[in-house]
């Protein structure tokens, strides 16, 4: 059923979006905010049902939004770190469409984390979760992962969500390797591109910083011979609408 005032709210919100995306004021000003909140360390605020989640409030709003939306019975993560994001998509499958399953791929899980976040899943629904525990971009692990969720699904709906190692190289591999696996009208979520708008130096000891990280890749990925741009669409809006993201140009929507 309709609800025209739901209508006319959306309806108003985006064009209160589309306007923002050409105030040049706020865009200013969501830069100079956003480079404070990095110095602040503000990502590690929160956590989910007491589990650290490292991603900003505006980018969980907007992940909802999209789980509401498109409705998927499979979320993949690469990079679990202490697992509160995937507790969050396990949480949001499960009020949303009652079933599903997220999988997160960790090369480094420590077993404390593990215990924690299985514990936590397992006031809600166990079988909602599975740690896979390996390289993101062992071809193997992404070819066994594939067969398991067509065997187990007759008609996935597929999201995924790229938060590991962000080098250029490391992020270039995963779109690569997990890109085939979104489904038409999902979405590849690629994680902290910011990296390239607000670091300031290269982090040496993890590898990245200005010039290689995430927003590369995903440049390379839709503009290089790859021809991304063919099946996926950046999704500004948003990123627009969040105004704060750790991900801008990552929002990439499966159109083909």
């Amino acid at each position: 059923m309709k609800n025209k005032g739901i209508e006319e709210y959306i309806h108003a919100r985006n064009v209160q979006t589309r306007a923002n995306y050409f105030d040049n004021d706020l865009k200013a000003n969501v830069h100079f905010f956003t480079q404070q909140l990095l110095q602040s360390n503000y990502i590690k605020n929160f956590t989910w049902m007491g589990v650290p989640i490292l991603q900003y409030p505006m980018d969980l709003q907007i992940m909802q939004e999209l789980i509401c939306e498109i409705k998927p019975n499979v979320i993949i993560e690469t990079g679990v770190a202490f697992g509160g994001s995937l507790l969050f998509y396990a949480c949001m499958l499960d009020l949303v469409i009652r079933g599903g399953i997220v999988y997160g791929i960790e090369i480094d899980m420590k077993q404390e984390n593990e215990d924690t976040l299985m514990s936590a899943i397992f006031r809600r629904n166990p079988s909602m979760l599975k740690l896979i525990k390996g390289s993101s971009i062992d071809p193997e692990i992404v070819k066994n992962l594939s067969d398991t969720i067509s065997r187990d699904f007759d008609n996935p709906t597929v999201m995924v969500v790229l938060d590991s190692n962000h080098s250029h190289a490391h992020v270039l591999k995963e779109i690569e390797l997990y890109s085939p696996l979104v489904t038409v009208g999902s979405y590849l979520v690629v994680m902290d591109t910011a990296i390239e708008d607000y670091m300031t130096g290269r982090d040496e000891e993890r590898g990245w910083g200005p010039g290689d990280n995430p927003k590369t890749a995903v440049n390379e990925f839709l503009y290089g011979p790859m021809q991304g741009h063919k099946h996926f669409r950046q999704d500004f809006a948003i990123e627009t609408r969040a105004l704060i993201t750790a991900s801008p140009g990552g929002w990439l929507e499966k159109i083909a």
